[in-house]
């Protein structure tokens, strides 16, 4: 049931933003300008935010005690984010000298979603939620591993091969531009695919602590961020088996992002090549580099202090049959 809500929370907030965006461009006088950036920027806000306090909602029992001191914590900081993004749905309108109607809808509709989360997400996961079939821990093998990246690979080089194939018969006179949006959706394709593939990790991963909130967040305090606490036994054995898989669990994920990112990058490359640049593309590729910069090194480490205590930690691992 969760993976089934999730799918459809990535779907909506897919729809939303994609039809958000273009949207944005219809409404704007041309040329669009950098300012543009503040409306989009506002419109992740208004979209995600609601969508990620859903998702917080579904996954943990908000009527725990702990669950709910942690959802709260998440729903302030959302609501702070929707304010700065009122702020630049406001400015974007200042600039461009739009009608008073698209901030005040903004904010409007982005207030009312996130109200409806809060009010209704608690209550529709506590109706539907079942309980959940316990998946038994395993640590992740070599060929596992192997077996993702080659299917990551698969994705990447065939729609890479594809969409040539295709623009050779359809576009043969513009061989950079066609490369270059073959490339785009080829990396695209590939963080779809890390997507997929992470899943049963990401099961996995799961299965070790449960819907513990507290005890998840404790677990990943030790081993993610270092922190020194006091554990239990049982709770060491946890660690343990959940520092082996999440260091798997995050490459993926960096992965996903490197891919997802270097996609963005090619589609922003192909607009300057295509001589329809509209202002957004330099604001678009700093913010990627600027990410890129900060989050790279950041997983890194947390991958490395997971692996160091998977390591150190490997005698508290069941022995393989």
């Amino acid at each position: 049931m969760k993976t089934l809500w999730f799918v459809s929370l990535v779907a909506i907030t897919a729809a939303l933003t994609v039809g958000g965006v273009l949207f944005l461009v219809a409404q704007a006088e041309p040329p669009l300008g950098g300012s543009l950036v503040f409306a989009i920027a506002a419109l992740t806000v208004f979209v995600c935010g609601p969508v990620c306090v859903a998702a917080v909602a579904i996954y943990w029992d908000v009527r725990n005690t702990d669950a709910r001191r942690y959802f709260r914590v998440y729903l302030r900081v959302v609501l702070v984010l929707e304010f700065l993004a009122s702020v630049a749905i406001v400015t974007y309108a200042a600039l461009e000298g739009s009608s008073i109607w698209l901030p005040v809808a903004f904010i409007g509709i982005g207030g009312a979603l996130t109200g409806l989360v809060v009010f209704a997400s608690p209550r529709i996961a506590a109706k539907y939620r079942k309980p959940e079939v316990q998946v038994v821990w395993a640590p992740i093998t070599r060929a596992e591993i192997v077996r993702g990246v080659r299917t990551i690979a698969i994705w990447f080089l065939g729609t890479l091969v594809v969409v040539l194939v295709g623009f050779a018969f359809v576009q043969p006179d513009a061989p950079l531009e066609r490369t270059l949006v073959a490339l785009q959706l080829a990396f695209t394709a590939g963080a779809v695919a890390s997507v997929f593939v992470s899943v049963p990790f990401a099961r996995r991963l799961g299965a070790i602590t449960g819907s513990d909130i507290s005890r998840t967040s404790n677990i990943a305090r030790v081993v993610i961020q270092g922190k020194a606490m006091d554990l239990n036994e049982a709770e060491q054995d946890a660690a343990a088996k959940y520092a082996a898989t999440w260091q798997t669990v995050q490459a993926f994920q960096l992965g996903f992002l490197a891919l997802f990112y270097v996609g963005i990058a090619f589609s922003q490359l192909d607009t300057f090549v295509a001589g329809s640049t509209t202002g957004l593309a330099v604001p678009v590729l700093s913010l990627l580099a600027a990410t890129a910069v900060i989050i790279g090194p950041l997983a890194v480490l947390q991958i490395r202090r997971a692996r160091r205590y998977a390591r150190e930690h490997a005698h508290r691992l069941p022995v393989a049959a």
